[in-house]
């Protein structure tokens, strides 16, 4: 049985252990590596919470198995609408869920403001592109910084 929940500092040493695993299965995949989670955590999570942005662990979906070991991932580098998934290939029949969960909880949040109005559906980037064009690693337009 597998099960979703959010994501707890104490879930670090075994997302660390997934994403290597992901990548000794499958090279040619652009998962994260686990040095690109490391950075996420310790060095653009608390620049964001200095802007005022929300905790990045709010950006963090875990999948994981009767037994507590974690199969499946979806995050945010950063607290905007960028979504990236990170799936175990014996457990690609929960994607949609995957998919969904982001879609429908992850938005755009402008510090000291809360969710922005209007906001829509999240937008997905593939592992290795953590900005969209003009945007610095908040999220935030590069005119409005």
């Amino acid at each position: 049985m597998v099960k979703s929940s959010g994501y707890d500092h104490n879930d670090f040493a075994k997302v660390m252990a997934l994403l290597g695993s992901l990548y000794q299965l499958n090279r040619e995949r652009p998962y994260w590596l686990p040095a690109r989670w490391e950075y996420a955590a310790y060095l653009v999570s608390p620049l964001c919470l200095g802007r005022g942005y929300p905790h990045w662990h709010r950006s963090i979906r875990i999948w994981t198995t009767g037994s507590e070991d974690i199969v499946d991932i979806v995050n945010s580098e950063n607290p905007d609408e960028s979504a990236f998934i990170h799936v175990h290939p014996h457990y690609r029949h929960l994607e949609a869920a995957m998919v969904e969960w982001p879609s429908k909880t992850l938005r755009r949040e402008t510090p000291g403001e809360g969710v922005s109005s209007g906001s829509g559906p999240c937008r997905w980037t593939r592992p290795g592109s953590s900005c969209w064009p003009g945007e610095d690693t908040c999220g935030q337009t590069a005119s409005s910084t």
